[in-house]
């Protein structure tokens, strides 16, 4: 337990001193090491649960696209806006879809307890 507890403190000492910014080779070889790490972590993770990380890969892809998403929502919306208040009727036909849409993603994300 010393010898990591010591191992550990050399570290926090080497990072606080700033002593990886010595050698330019350590930054490579630290990413390196973290890749090949990541790179294991996610191999053995699949061969054991294969459908809990491709849900997981769904998860993070999907929380990507919602803000695009709703972007495109808002546009949509804003755009079905001036289009009907330049018409003389107040038709809401071009607004409809986009309001469902809106309606569709604060719907998932209150399901999954995201804002």
């Amino acid at each position: 337990m010393a010898s990591e507890n010591s191992g550990f403190s050399s570290f926090l000492r080497s990072i606080l001193t700033g002593a990886s910014r010595s050698n330019p080779n350590r930054s490579s070889q630290d990413f390196r090491q973290v890749f090949e790490s990541a790179r294991w972590a996610i191999k053995t993770a699949w061969s054991s649960h294969p459908g809990l990380i491709f849900a997981l890969s769904a998860i993070i892809l999907s929380d990507g696209l919602f803000p695009a998403g709703m972007a495109l929502v808002m546009r949509g919306l804003i755009n079905g806006v001036v289009e009907a208040t330049g018409r003389s009727s107040h038709d809401l036909a071009p607004i409809l879809p986009w309001l469902a849409l809106g309606l569709l993603r604060n719907n998932i994300l209150d399901r999954h307890g995201r804002k």
